[in-house]
């Protein structure tokens, strides 16, 4: 059930987040931004799992496809495919 309860903080991006998406699992979250990083969070662990640095630009999109793999829609337009590790 949504509670509104405030549950956590993201500080850890450089700059402003302009992507954040739910895992398919709904137990992860996945944030992208102005500093061209992305980071993979735990909800429930409450940390930090995995980060993904080096794109071409800004973070505009991003998503999960169904086999677990991160699309990333940087601000030059350059998609990568990126497995998440485990």
């Amino acid at each position: 059930a949504i509670s509104g309860k405030h549950l956590s903080t993201n500080k850890y991006h450089n700059g402003i987040v302009k992507a954040i998406k739910w895992s398919p699992d709904g137990f992860r979250l996945i944030s992208g931004g102005t500093d061209s990083t992305a980071y993979i969070y735990d909800v429930f662990a409450n940390k930090i799992i995995d980060t993904i640095k080096g794109f071409n630009g800004e973070i505009n999109s991003i998503d999960w496809n169904s086999d677990g793999k991160i699309i990333v829609n940087s601000k030059d337009y350059v998609k990568s495919d990126y497995q998440m590790k485990v």
